[in-house]
């Protein structure tokens, strides 16, 4: 058994019964949505080959896995927020809002939350079993297959935008590399930029 897999069977031990791994992608680049996505927690997800956290498995790896949980028996929600969302109400209540709508999506009851990183639980949901992880995606099967879910999709949405623009969105997802510095100098910002964000070029 994979040491990542231990934290829910524990939790089950203990008497939880919906356990939501939950992890993001696109808080640091500056455009494009940000995208949360929660995974209630199914023993299959031990028949995943190669899950893991998103950030170790290679582009192939993460889409083929991403095919099978999205075409498995599992429950999953994605949240996501829009630039103009961040802008208007900032980054942390944009990730609250945006938690919120994953477990919307989900339609379950939960009652625990593994939360990777410095994530944390939205007030409404402040009465339920909790925790924050650092490194999450390697430590809880729920929250590797959120990150996997949240890459993916967001990778996608970021090829689509590049399709109608000068910016080479499929290649470095609206974070500030040098080509996307490059890009700005050129072209200004794009309506999908996030405007508060302090963009040093």
């Amino acid at each position: 058994m994979k040491l990542f897999q231990k934290i829910e069977l524990e939790l089950i031990k203990e008497g939880y019964q919906n356990i939501i791994g939950i992890d993001e992608v696109g808080r640091g680049p500056a455009a494009g949505p940000m995208v949360f996505a929660g995974f209630l927690y199914n023993r299959a997800l031990y028949e995943i080959a190669d899950l893991n956290d998103s950030k170790k498995l290679s582009e192939t790896k993460r889409n083929r896995i991403y095919s099978e949980l999205m075409n498995g028996d599992f429950k999953y929600g994605i949240g996501i927020v829009w630039p103009k969302e961040i802008d208007g109400i900032g980054l942390s209540k944009a990730s609250k809002l945006a938690i919120c709508r994953v477990i919307q999506a989900i339609g379950s009851t939960v009652d625990y939350f593994l939360m990777d990183g410095n994530l944390k639980v939205p007030d409404e949901f402040i009465f339920k079993g909790s925790q924050s992880l650092i490194k999450g995606d390697s430590k809880s099967v729920s929250i590797a297959a959120a990150s996997v879910v949240a890459k993916v999709f967001r990778d996608e949405m970021m090829k689509l935008y590049s399709l109608d623009s000068p910016f080479s969105y499929d290649r470095h997802k609206a974070y500030l590399t040098k080509l996307h510095k490059d890009e700005i100098r050129e072209h200004g910002l794009e309506r999908i930029h996030r405007k508060s964000y302090n963009i040093t070029l």
